[in-house]
């Protein structure tokens, strides 16, 4: 908390932080995206198989899908990004325990444009 108050008072310009579910191809463009236009920094990518847990995708560490709770509370998490029909599906109890930490979940059409998935998740942080 001490540290968040610091970054505040002293101007500190963080991007806000985000979590990707799955680590394929559309994820990785919108990573690549993000981190290029400086829009979102990537904190984690979640990800099903064990032999990729911890490994890191775009500076970010792979991570089990349990550990997406934890991960939204340990960092300031704003948005959680998956595309539909990709990779893990949360389960109903742990879509709502990210919105009581107000955190967004916003499912991607993989069909979109890059540009109109970057304009969704802009329209999310604003």
């Amino acid at each position: 908390m001490l540290t968040w108050l610091r970054n505040k008072l002293s101007g500190d310009t963080t991007l806000p932080a985000v979590i990707f579910i799955d680590i394929g191809y559309d994820c990785y463009q919108l990573c690549e995206a993000l981190t290029q236009q400086k829009i979102a920094q990537p904190i984690a990518f979640i990800d099903e198989e064990p032999w990729s847990h911890l490994t890191k995708m775009q500076g970010a560490k792979l991570h089990y899908p349990n550990e997406i709770l934890a991960l939204s509370k340990k960092h300031p998490v704003q948005v959680v990004i998956k595309f539909t029909g990709l990779g893990w599906e949360p389960d109903p109890p742990t879509v709502g325990n990210l919105a009581k930490l107000k955190v967004h979940l916003l499912t991607l059409d993989p069909q979109n444009t890059l540009e109109q998935q970057l304009t969704a998740l802009r329209a999310v942080l604003n």
